[in-house]
């Protein structure tokens, strides 16, 4: 179990089991930015944290906190210039890792995509950033 402490000094934890489960579950494009979603939680432009709806427990609820990293992938062969590296943590006596993802496309339909679904609750990090 490795762990870290982040820039807000919250300390959150990776199982490699969990880690290998999630990289695995990824679509081969995805696989290429692990780099970035390790990236991502050592600095982060933004940390949301959030209780959201569980999917899988109808009433229950999860209290996550999602790490945001906005990158420039014009230099990438992938056909994107724009991207969001997202790594989320669920807390339950700690926070552990929940899941990563990676948003790719034009910039402003990805910042839409991001501001509905991971830029929800409260602003942990940077305190004085206004989101866009």
């Amino acid at each position: 179990m490795a762990e870290q402490r982040d820039v807000t000094d919250v300390v959150v934890f990776m199982s490699e089991e969990k880690v290998g489960e999630i990289i695995h579950a990824l679509s081969p494009e995805q696989r290429r930015f692990t780099h970035a979603f390790a990236d991502t939680v050592k600095q982060p432009h933004e940390i949301w944290q959030a209780w959201v709806a569980d999917p899988n427990n109808n009433g229950n609820w999860l209290n996550l906190r999602t790490y945001l990293q906005f990158l420039d992938l014009s230099d990438c062969e992938i056909g994107s210039s724009y991207g969001v590296s997202i790594v989320r943590f669920l807390f339950n006596q700690r926070w552990e890792l929940y899941d990563m993802t990676m948003q790719t496309g034009e910039e402003h339909k990805v910042i839409e995509s991001i501001n509905q679904t991971y830029r929800v609750g409260q602003l942990m990090f940077p305190i004085d950033h206004k989101p866009c």
